[in-house]
């Protein structure tokens, strides 16, 4: 059960970053306000948290986001506020087990 759960995160992880992250002409990479606040908690530099989010990202993506930070990673990066539109929502009763998937 609690590998389902954690199965569902990473995968949560991974659809958040696809569906928030943004490359423009590969000058300027657009990140949720809420991937700074997580680098920061997780002691991540700019770079390790590029490498978290590369990891969710598809090949084109992840080449142009290479391209792009080649120097300094902070000049290309530019945060957005935060969004509520995207949402994971797990039940209750599943998190607690009384749900048999």
């Amino acid at each position: 059960m609690a590998e389902n759960v954690f199965r569902d995160l990473k995968l949560a992880k991974e659809e958040f970053i696809q569906a928030s992250v943004y490359i423009h002409k590969e000058a300027k990479i657009f990140l949720p306000k809420i991937l700074f606040y997580f680098a920061k908690d997780m002691s991540l530099s700019v770079h390790e948290l590029l490498e978290v989010i590369n990891g969710c990202l598809s090949e084109v993506q992840q080449k142009s986001i290479r391209r792009c930070v080649k120097g300094r990673p902070d000049k290309y990066i530019h945060w957005l506020q935060q969004s509520s539109t995207f949402r994971y929502v797990i039940h209750r009763e599943l998190a607690e087990g009384r749900i048999s998937v």
